[in-house]
This record gives structure tokens, C-alpha cells and sequence, in this order.
């Protein structure tokens, strides 16, 4: 149980790539084809499937060293080093954006003066910059709006350090059952959206999400999963694979924010189990090129969309001003006027893919300028003072992603 493993889960990172891509098309507003699908339209349920994930891998490379003295403050200081740099350089752009008016008067296609707005206030700044926007301290989404998730999960990765440095492996396994079966149960009490928790009640869906995902490998690791699948042919094995694909899709398409939609931590739990091990033609298709580089790049994929499209919405409000033609379709976003960019289907649909192009783009030179010195940094301190018994387990799977 929780042995820790040198192993990369390169089918998972293909999977941590085409959702933070299906997390992008559903925050732009684009009058496109793409809206009409169930898939695309409750999107924001994949952020679950990061939870579950990240407690599957924080638990393969992790759970066993923090019983064995790897130190709260060390993990805590990796965690930070993996997200804070590219969530603070994101807010630094938005501020500059927030700003920009003030130098070019009409712009942005409004007339708000800066830091005015509920979700772009001074308050929310700071509650930004020390990352407890998604904790229940804020009355809305604010700034760079997707990092809730990640304010969510910094707590959770510093609750979870906790008690698995003080309990033993049986005890951890038992509180996280309840904490995975409860939270959900909780949401579906006291959330109005259910499983769609975010500044008000994200800790909780991140716990709940965490804690199947560190469950998962418990199981993937106790029964020896991967040798358990060996048994299985490649062609059933690929025939579980597109099963869980289509049922994924469906339970996404279906859930919305119904009480259907609590299941998603156990969902996504299925999904991640039967990629991991990595059996059949879906999970090859997983681990091309193509889908490894999406992968590597699905956190700033998921922290760059947002900047880039405030970018596009000012340039479009900008161009009705001062062009008098319409660029936007009215319409209804969860029951709330809004603006669709674009006046065809087609149109949206081509906005769609450019935007994605752009994202990733962006998201390729965010990699390499910002995450990974921030993580090599804080790898090097933890590495300097760590202790011998753990350096060569750490030192062999430095260079995972997690």
C-alpha cells in the first residue's frame, strides 16, 4: 500500500491535457458548435479530474516519504514551487490588462475605472497573491478565475501532508474513505450548484477529489494492478479503454450541475485507475508526441487561457466601438445574459480552434520561462537538505511530472 513508484503515468499526462483543453473551450464564450455539446457545456466537471489525479500521483511519489521524515515544509515548498510562479505571473497580466485603459482610453470597451470591480478588486488581489481566493473568503470568482482550483488544492496538498506524516497507513486509508464519500454528500447539502463548488466551497470539492485520487493508488499499489491487467488482452484491454472514454463523456454530458454531477470525483477515479495502467490503444494514442507535449503543458494551458481570453474580449469590444459592426451574438450563459463572440456557428467554431492554437503557444513559453525554472528551483533547495535515506528515492524520479 502506497509503495512509491519510479514509474511515469504518461497515458494520465495525455488525459491531463485534453481536459485542461476542454476546461479553455468551456470558459470561452464563442458562438460555435461546440457549445451545443453536453460534453463541452458542463466542462467545468474536469477540474475533478485534476483532484483525483493529483491525489493518484501526489500518492504514488509521495505518501511513503512524508511517513518516513520528508518533512511537511519540504513537500509544501515543491508544491509551491510547481504552482505559485505561473499563478503570480498570471495575476501580474491581468493587473497590467486591468490597468491598461487608464494609458489607451477605450480599449478595453469600457468605461469602469480599474480595480473598481467586485471580481478585480484590491481585496481580491491580496486574497490572490496569498492564495486563499478559493477558500471561502471571497463573495465571487476573481482575477485569473480557474486558479480557485489551484488555491483549493495548495490547502489540500498542506491537510494531507499533515495527516499522512502522523498516521499510519491503515488509519490514512480509512479517514480518507470518509473524506472522499463525505464531501461530495456535503456539497450536494449545502453547495446550490452541487458539484460546481468553487470560491465559496472548493476546499471541500478538492478534498473530496484529492482524497479518491490518493485512495486510487492505494488500490492501484495493494492489488498490483498493473500485473493484474497483464493477465488481459490488448484488444479487451482497449475495449475497457473506449467503455471508460464513452462513459466519461456521457456522465459529463448528462451530469450538469445536477445531484448526478457529485459522482464526479468517483467517476474521473474509474477513468484515471483504467489509464494508468496503460493496456490498450486509447492510452498509445495517449502517449504520442503530439498529446505528451498537451500534457506537459495542461497547467499552463489551464492558468494562460483566461489572460489571453481577456485579451481577445477586449479586441473584439474594441473593434464594435470604433467599426459599428457586430462582432458578438446575444445569448444565456447559465441562465445570465451574455455576449458569444462570433456571428456563424462556423465562425465561433474557427475562433475556437485559434484560441486553443494561441493557448498553447503561450502556454509552451510559460513552460519553459516560468514553471520550469520555478520547479527546478525549489528542487534544488529541498535536494540540498534532504536526508540520505530519501535522496537516491528522490533523485530517481526528479524529472517526473506531478
Amino acid at each position: 500500500m502506497f509503495s512509491p513508484t519510479n514509474r511515469h503515468f504518461a497515458a494520465l499526462d495525455g488525459c491531463r491535457g485534453f481536459c485542461a483543453a476542454m476546461v479553455a473551450i468551456f470558459h470561452f464564450n464563442a458562438y460555435s458548435h461546440f457549445r451545443l455539446l453536453g460534453v463541452v457545456a458542463n466542462a467545468y466537471l474536469f477540474v475533478d479530474f485534476f483532484f483525483v489525479l493529483s491525489g493518484f500521483v501526489i500518492a504514488a511519489n509521495y505518501a511513503r516519504d512524508l511517513r518516513e521524515g520528508f518533512g511537511v515544509g519540504r513537500f509544501m515548498l515543491l508544491r509551491m514551487g510547481r504552482l505559485y510562479p505561473l499563478h503570480v505571473a498570471m495575476l501580474l497580466v491581468l493587473v497590467v490588462l486591468e490597468c491598461l485603459p487608464l494609458l489607451l482610453r477605450g480599449l478595453a470597451g469600457h468605461d469602469a475605472a480599474p480595480f473598481s470591480t467586485a471580481d478585480r478588486g484590491l481585496g481580491s488581489l491580496a486574497a490572490n497573491l496569498f492564495m486563499i481566493q478559493g477558500l471561502g473568503f471571497e463573495r465571487s470568482l476573481t482575477w485569473n478565475f480557474p486558479s480557485w482550483s489551484i488555491s483549493a488544492e495548495l490547502a489540500t496538498y498542506l491537510l494531507f501532508a499533515f495527516v499522512a506524516t502522523a498516521l499510519p497507513a491503515g488509519r490514512l486509508v480509512r479517514l480518507l474513505v470518509v473524506v472522499a464519500f463525505t464531501c461530495p454528500l456535503l456539497l450536494g447539502w449545502i453547495s446550490p450548484r452541487n458539484m460546481d463548488a468553487t470560491y465559496d466551497f472548493g476546499l471541500i470539492r478538492a478534498m473530496g477529489g484529492f482524497s479518491a485520487g490518493v485512495l486510487g493508488y492505494a488500490l492501484y499499489s495493494g492489488i498490483d494492478l498493473q500485473a493484474w491487467a497483464a493477465r488481459l488482452s490488448r484488444p479487451l484491454w482497449t475495449f475497457i479503454e473506449i467503455a471508460t472514454v464513452f462513459a466519461i463523456v456521457a456522465f459529463v454530458s448528462i451530469a450538469g450541475i445536477t445531484p448526478l454531477s457529485l459522482a464526479g470525483s468517483l467517476v474521473f477515479l474509474v477513468g484515471v485507475l483504467v489509464f494508468a495502467v496503460e493496456g490498450g490503444a486509447v492510452s498509445a494514442g495517449l502517449r504520442s508526441r503530439p498529446a505528451l507535449r498537451v500534457g506537459v503543458l495542461s497547467y499552463s494551458i489551464y492558468m494562460v487561457h483566461v489572460p489571453v481570453l481577456h485579451v481577445l474580449m477586449m479586441a473584439v469590444h474594441t473593434l464594435e466601438r470604433r467599426t459599428g459592426i457586430d462582432l458578438t451574438t446575444p445569448g444565456f450563459r447559465d441562465g445570465h445574459p451574455a455576449l458569444f463572440v462570433g456571428r456563424e456557428r462556423w465562425q465561433g467554431d474557427l475562433l475556437t480552434l485559434g484560441v486553443l492554437a494561441v493557448v498553447l503557444v503561450a502556454s509552451s513559453v510559460t513552460y519553459a520561462w516560468i514553471e520550469t525554472p520555478g520547479r527546478r528551483w525549489t528542487r534544488r533547495i529541498v535536494d540540498r537538505h534532504l536526508p540520505g535515506k530519501l535522496k537516491g528515492r528522490f533523485e530517481a524520479r526528479d524529472a517526473l511530472p506531478s
